[in-house]
């Protein structure tokens, strides 16, 4: 799960971008989400609390000043949400996102996945899922009480 906390301008690129977390593996972990060309590209600025905002000048948005700035900020806010809402993946994109989202969850050669935060967060259902897993030829099943997926890597 992604939240939005701040639009500062990242120690990694120097781009305006939105500071947010992500827990991977019980751990929480800072990226900076810059959108460019109707995609989000993501900039890892280390584990949570490590960010320093005093060097990243964040960006001032002032309560009731409605500048340019601001504007852009509201506008910036809504295509992110907007984007995240409504991203339709292809198979493949999908498969890759499950793969990609088992490694960080990974133990002994089998990685994980929870099936209630992946059709949340890739927008599909439980059954897209198991279709696209099974079309991909990998050896998965569904973990305990069937709330997981785990696939052999």
């Amino acid at each position: 799960m992604v939240s939005v906390v701040v639009i500062v301008v990242c120690s990694k690129c120097g781009k305006h971008g939105s500071l947010t977390s992500r827990k991977v593996k019980g751990k929480r972990y800072e990226y900076v989400a810059h959108f460019e060309n109707g995609r989000i590209k993501w900039c890892y600025v280390g584990r949570e609390g490590t960010f320093n905002s005093a060097t990243s000048e964040p960006v001032k948005t002032p309560e009731g000043d409605p500048s340019q700035e601001s504007m852009e900020a509201k506008e910036y806010f809504a295509k992110l949400m907007d984007w995240y809402s409504k991203r339709e993946y292809s198979d493949e994109e999908l498969l890759r996102a499950i793969l990609k989202d088992a490694r960080n969850d990974y133990f002994c050669g089998v990685g994980r996945i929870f099936i209630n935060e992946a059709v949340k967060y890739y927008n599909c259902t439980r059954e897209r899922l198991v279709k696209v897993l099974n079309a991909s030829g990998l050896k998965w099943w569904f973990g305990p009480g069937g709330t997981t997926i785990l696939i052999e890597l």
